[in-house]
C-alpha cells in the first residue's frame, strides 16, 4: 500500500453518510484489508448487541473475545 483510505461518518446511526476520500496507489489487495477490518468491526458489533461478547475491564472494547470466538 502507497496511500491511505480515510473514512469520516456524519449523522445518526440510524441515518447517516460515509466519506471516503483516498490519497496515494491503493490495489486490491489494499482494499479487501479494509473490507476485512469493516466486516470485522460489523461482528464485533453485533455480538455485543446480542449479549455474546460483554466488554470488560481487561477488554473494553471486546476485540479480545471477538478473536478468541474465531479461534474456537
Amino acid at each position: 500500500m502507497k496511500g491511505s483510505i480515510t473514512f469520516r461518518f456524519v449523522g445518526d446511526p440510524d441515518d447517516y453518510q460515509v466519506y471516503i476520500s483516498r490519497q496515494g496507489e491503493l490495489d486490491s489487495r489494499d482494499l479487501e484489508t479494509v473490507a476485512a477490518l469493516v466486516k470485522e468491526d460489523i461482528m464485533l458489533q453485533r455480538s455485543i448487541e446480542l449479549g455474546d461478547i460483554t466488554p470488560t475491564e481487561w477488554d473494553p472494547t471486546g476485540r479480545g473475545q471477538l478473536a478468541d470466538a474465531w479461534s474456537n
